[in-house]
């Protein structure tokens, strides 16, 4: 599909305005028109190739990247179509520009949640309970882990919804190229950055049900379902 798109744009800058004829600007808008029919392409997405992306940071202050924040991060950047690029404490945005833009700051909202209902978790009978048998640590980290896990799976059904809506009005090839240009466009940005690798912490499995349970009380509201 890339491929595709790279010639009808080439075609498309055979122009009379680009120096060249009449007839030769002619036969490359009949091949231009008849490639974009034979392969259901649009010019939103012949255009989409124009677009630039850019990366936005967020300081984590850790050097060790928490699981839950760099999974809620990737989650928030994946349902903007963009990617997240973390090393160190510092994570990247990375996408189209309004991509990037919404994914950080639905990262910074859920985040913030999070560590709320983190807090109400803390004065609860079963946190103090479960003290006995697991450190502090291990059930505030399988609590998040439990509440992102939750947040994921309701940001993956609207982004399917949403996804849904967009082919259906565009077909599944503007998405195609979107992927491809962000993909493409952070090879080059990030071509030295390795993705951090984080170890799978140690887990309390009610703590992880309260944190999921938990994850049903945050709103996402319109510019969730609607943005990117």
């Amino acid at each position: 599909m890339k491929n595709i798109v790279e010639k009808i744009r080439a075609l498309s800058e055979r122009t009379v305005e680009n120096g060249c004829s009449e007839s030769e600007a002619l036969i490359a808008a009949k091949k231009m028109s008849a490639l974009m029919e034979k392969h259901n392409i649009s010019l939103s997405e012949v255009n989409m190739k124009e677009r630039s992306c850019s990366g936005l940071e967020v300081q984590t202050g850790t050097s060790r990247m928490p699981r839950w924040i760099a999974d809620l991060a990737s989650f928030c950047a994946w349902h903007y179509d963009a990617k997240l690029i973390y090393t160190g404490s510092i994570l990247t945005f990375f996408g189209l520009s309004e991509g990037a833009e919404a994914g950080k700051a639905l990262f910074n909202v859920l985040s913030s949640a999070v560590k709320c209902e983190t807090s109400l978790y803390m004065l609860t009978s079963e946190y103090f309970n479960n003290r006995k048998f697991n450190s502090s640590r291990v059930l505030t980290n399988s609590f998040r882990l439990g509440m992102v896990y939750r947040l994921s799976e309701r940001l993956e059904e609207i982004k399917k919804q949403r996804d849904a809506s967009v082919e259906k009005t565009t077909g599944t090839s503007l998405v195609v190229v979107k992927d491809a240009l962000v993909e493409e466009e952070a090879r080059k940005a990030f071509s030295d950055i390795k993705t951090a690798k984080n170890t799978d912490p140690a887990i309390d499995y009610d703590a992880l049900m309260s944190g999921k349970a938990a994850g049903n009380n945050v709103s996402l509201g319109d510019q969730v379902c609607h943005g990117g």
